[in-house]
Protein backbone atom coordinates (compact mmCIF):
# COMPACT_ATOMS: atom_id res chain seq x y z
CA UNK A 1 0.00 0.00 0.00
CA UNK A 2 1.44 3.64 -0.81
CA UNK A 3 1.60 5.81 2.25
CA UNK A 4 0.59 8.90 1.59
CA UNK A 5 -1.02 11.70 4.59
CA UNK A 6 -3.77 14.32 3.39
CA UNK A 7 -2.75 17.44 5.17
CA UNK A 8 -6.26 17.06 6.58
CA UNK A 9 -4.63 14.69 9.32
CA UNK A 10 -1.11 16.39 9.45
CA UNK A 11 -0.53 18.27 12.35
CA UNK A 12 -2.07 14.72 13.72
CA UNK A 13 0.69 13.08 12.54
CA UNK A 14 3.60 14.62 12.79
CA UNK A 15 7.42 13.48 12.05
CA UNK A 16 6.09 9.94 13.57
CA UNK A 17 2.68 8.53 14.41
CA UNK A 18 2.01 9.43 18.32
CA UNK A 19 -0.72 10.42 20.67
CA UNK A 20 0.02 14.32 19.62
CA UNK A 21 -2.08 17.57 20.82
CA UNK A 22 -0.95 20.60 18.87
CA UNK A 23 -1.77 24.49 19.35
CA UNK A 24 -1.14 27.36 17.24
CA UNK A 25 1.01 30.03 19.77
CA UNK A 26 1.50 32.39 17.03
CA UNK A 27 0.36 33.29 13.40
CA UNK A 28 1.51 35.97 11.65
CA UNK A 29 -0.38 36.82 8.09
CA UNK A 30 1.68 39.00 5.51
CA UNK A 31 -1.74 41.05 4.40
CA UNK A 32 -0.07 40.56 0.78
CA UNK A 33 -1.53 38.65 -2.02
CA UNK A 34 0.69 35.84 -3.04
CA UNK A 35 1.58 36.49 -7.00
CA UNK A 36 3.71 34.27 -7.47
CA UNK A 37 1.32 30.93 -7.36
CA UNK A 38 2.76 27.77 -9.76
CA UNK A 39 0.28 26.21 -12.53
CA UNK A 40 2.37 23.05 -11.81
CA UNK A 41 5.11 21.54 -9.85
CA UNK A 42 8.28 20.63 -11.80
CA UNK A 43 7.49 20.15 -14.77
CA UNK A 44 3.84 18.71 -14.94
CA UNK A 45 0.54 21.09 -14.89
CA UNK A 46 -2.03 20.83 -12.24
CA UNK A 47 -4.91 19.25 -14.53
CA UNK A 48 -2.35 16.74 -16.47
CA UNK A 49 -3.20 13.16 -16.66
CA UNK A 50 -0.94 10.11 -15.42
CA UNK A 51 0.36 9.44 -18.59
CA UNK A 52 1.41 13.16 -18.79
CA UNK A 53 3.22 12.55 -15.55
CA UNK A 54 4.56 9.94 -16.18
CA UNK A 55 6.31 11.51 -19.45
CA UNK A 56 8.21 13.94 -16.55
CA UNK A 57 8.88 11.36 -13.58
CA UNK A 58 8.77 8.12 -15.26
CA UNK A 59 6.40 5.01 -14.95
CA UNK A 60 4.41 5.64 -11.60
CA UNK A 61 3.50 3.07 -8.48
CA UNK A 62 -0.64 3.69 -8.12
CA UNK A 63 -3.40 3.18 -5.90
CA UNK A 64 -7.01 3.79 -6.13
CA UNK A 65 -8.35 5.00 -2.70
CA UNK A 66 -11.91 5.15 -1.81
CA UNK A 67 -13.54 7.91 -0.39
CA UNK A 68 -13.54 8.01 3.16
CA UNK A 69 -14.02 10.37 5.95
CA UNK A 70 -15.41 13.29 3.25
CA UNK A 71 -12.73 13.09 1.26
CA UNK A 72 -13.77 12.21 -2.46
CA UNK A 73 -12.29 8.62 -4.50
CA UNK A 74 -9.22 9.37 -5.74
CA UNK A 75 -5.59 7.95 -7.30
CA UNK A 76 -2.54 8.29 -5.34
CA UNK A 77 0.82 7.50 -7.52
CA UNK A 78 4.75 7.48 -6.70
CA UNK A 79 7.44 7.04 -8.72
CA UNK A 80 8.39 3.55 -9.45
CA UNK A 81 12.24 4.92 -9.78
CA UNK A 82 13.57 6.31 -6.34
CA UNK A 83 15.38 8.11 -8.32
CA UNK A 84 12.99 9.93 -9.49
CA UNK A 85 11.62 11.09 -6.51
CA UNK A 86 11.90 15.14 -6.01
CA UNK A 87 15.25 16.29 -4.44
CA UNK A 88 15.45 19.28 -2.80
CA UNK A 89 19.18 20.71 -1.81
CA UNK A 90 20.87 16.76 -2.55
CA UNK A 91 17.81 15.51 -0.10
CA UNK A 92 15.18 12.94 -1.88
CA UNK A 93 12.14 13.18 -0.56
CA UNK A 94 8.80 10.45 -0.62
CA UNK A 95 6.84 12.09 -3.82
CA UNK A 96 2.82 11.47 -4.20
CA UNK A 97 1.10 12.87 -7.03
CA UNK A 98 -3.00 12.62 -6.35
CA UNK A 99 -5.35 12.45 -9.05
CA UNK A 100 -9.19 13.29 -8.66
CA UNK A 101 -11.16 12.17 -11.94
CA UNK A 102 -8.09 11.75 -13.39
CA UNK A 103 -6.24 15.02 -13.39
CA UNK A 104 -3.50 15.83 -11.11
CA UNK A 105 -5.12 18.06 -7.87
CA UNK A 106 -2.12 17.48 -5.64
CA UNK A 107 1.77 16.85 -5.07
CA UNK A 108 2.95 15.91 -1.60
CA UNK A 109 6.20 15.70 -0.30
CA UNK A 110 7.68 13.41 2.78
CA UNK A 111 10.76 13.18 4.47
CA UNK A 112 11.70 8.96 3.91
CA UNK A 113 11.21 7.02 6.76
CA UNK A 114 14.70 5.62 6.66
CA UNK A 115 15.87 9.31 7.39
CA UNK A 116 13.90 9.23 10.64
CA UNK A 117 15.96 6.04 12.07
CA UNK A 118 17.83 8.55 13.76
CA UNK A 119 15.85 11.64 14.66
CA UNK A 120 18.80 13.42 16.58
CA UNK A 121 21.55 13.04 14.36
CA UNK A 122 22.38 16.63 13.10
CA UNK A 123 22.75 15.33 9.87
CA UNK A 124 18.88 14.61 9.71
CA UNK A 125 17.62 17.69 11.80
CA UNK A 126 16.19 20.70 10.39
CA UNK A 127 15.02 19.59 6.68
CA UNK A 128 11.99 21.55 6.85
CA UNK A 129 13.86 24.74 7.10
CA UNK A 130 15.57 23.37 3.67
CA UNK A 131 12.35 22.59 2.19
CA UNK A 132 10.68 25.92 3.12
CA UNK A 133 13.77 27.75 2.62
CA UNK A 134 13.52 26.20 -1.32
CA UNK A 135 9.90 27.38 -1.21
CA UNK A 136 9.68 30.57 -0.12
CA UNK A 137 12.76 31.22 -2.80
CA UNK A 138 10.47 29.44 -6.06
CA UNK A 139 7.08 31.13 -4.51
CA UNK A 140 7.72 34.49 -2.74
CA UNK A 141 6.65 35.41 0.64
CA UNK A 142 4.30 32.82 2.59
CA UNK A 143 1.08 34.55 3.44
CA UNK A 144 0.85 32.74 6.51
CA UNK A 145 3.63 31.61 9.32
CA UNK A 146 2.84 30.00 12.02
CA UNK A 147 4.32 28.48 15.49
CA UNK A 148 2.47 25.57 17.27
CA UNK A 149 3.63 23.83 20.57
CA UNK A 150 2.96 19.94 20.74
CA UNK A 151 2.94 17.81 23.34
CA UNK A 152 3.26 13.57 22.49
CA UNK A 153 3.70 11.39 23.81
CA UNK A 154 5.78 8.18 23.35
CA UNK A 155 7.08 5.01 25.00
CA UNK A 156 10.15 5.09 27.03
CA UNK A 157 12.91 2.30 26.36
CA UNK A 158 16.55 1.93 26.49
CA UNK A 159 18.52 2.70 23.40
CA UNK A 160 14.19 3.46 21.62
CA UNK A 161 14.38 4.67 18.21
CA UNK A 162 11.20 6.68 17.71
CA UNK A 163 8.79 4.01 16.49
CA UNK A 164 10.22 0.51 17.16
CA UNK A 165 7.64 -1.70 19.22
CA UNK A 166 7.92 -1.38 22.98
CA UNK A 167 6.52 -4.07 25.74
CA UNK A 168 3.29 -3.32 26.78
CA UNK A 169 4.70 -2.56 30.32
CA UNK A 170 6.92 0.00 29.46
CA UNK A 171 5.58 3.54 30.77
CA UNK A 172 5.16 6.73 28.28
CA UNK A 173 6.41 9.76 28.93
CA UNK A 174 5.56 13.45 27.09
CA UNK A 175 7.83 15.27 24.92
CA UNK A 176 7.47 18.90 24.10
CA UNK A 177 8.52 20.88 21.35
CA UNK A 178 7.97 23.93 18.84
CA UNK A 179 7.30 23.22 15.42
CA UNK A 180 6.58 25.52 12.40
CA UNK A 181 4.05 25.81 9.50
CA UNK A 182 4.85 28.22 6.18
CA UNK A 183 1.67 28.50 4.38
CA UNK A 184 1.04 30.33 0.52
CA UNK A 185 -3.22 31.08 -0.71
CA UNK A 186 -4.80 32.53 -3.37
CA UNK A 187 -8.21 31.59 -4.66
CA UNK A 188 -6.75 29.00 -6.82
CA UNK A 189 -3.50 27.01 -5.03
CA UNK A 190 -2.47 26.17 -1.06
CA UNK A 191 1.17 25.42 -0.23
CA UNK A 192 1.31 23.82 2.99
CA UNK A 193 5.13 22.70 5.06
CA UNK A 194 4.82 21.60 8.46
CA UNK A 195 8.23 20.67 10.70
CA UNK A 196 7.76 17.79 13.10
CA UNK A 197 10.49 16.79 15.91
CA UNK A 198 13.66 18.96 15.63
CA UNK A 199 12.19 20.31 12.69
CA UNK A 200 11.81 17.27 10.58
CA UNK A 201 9.47 17.84 7.46
CA UNK A 202 6.20 16.56 8.66
CA UNK A 203 5.44 17.08 5.34
CA UNK A 204 4.76 19.36 2.44
CA UNK A 205 1.80 19.79 -0.01
CA UNK A 206 0.82 22.03 -3.25
CA UNK A 207 -2.28 21.72 -4.57
CA UNK A 208 -5.33 22.91 -6.18
CA UNK A 209 -7.86 25.02 -3.93
CA UNK A 210 -10.57 23.22 -5.98
CA UNK A 211 -9.14 19.89 -4.19
CA UNK A 212 -8.61 21.35 -0.81
CA UNK A 213 -12.13 22.16 -0.33
CA UNK A 214 -13.56 19.17 -1.79
CA UNK A 215 -11.18 16.92 0.54
CA UNK A 216 -11.94 19.14 3.51
CA UNK A 217 -15.94 18.87 2.93
CA UNK A 218 -16.21 16.79 5.66
CA UNK A 219 -13.79 17.24 8.09
CA UNK A 220 -15.96 19.13 11.17
CA UNK A 221 -15.67 22.77 11.77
Amino acid sequence: MLKTALFVTALATMAVSLDAETRVIEEVKSGKPWLMAPAGFRGVRFGATVAETEAVFGRLKCEQVDESGGTPAHKTCKPSQPEKRVRIAHRALDTFFIFYEGKLVSVELHEPNDSRTNLNAPSQQRIYRIVAAEFENQYGAPTVRRTLRNEETLPVGKGNPLGAPQPDNISAAPRRYTSYSVVWENDDFSIFVLSGYLEHLAGAVIETQAWRKLRNAGIPQ
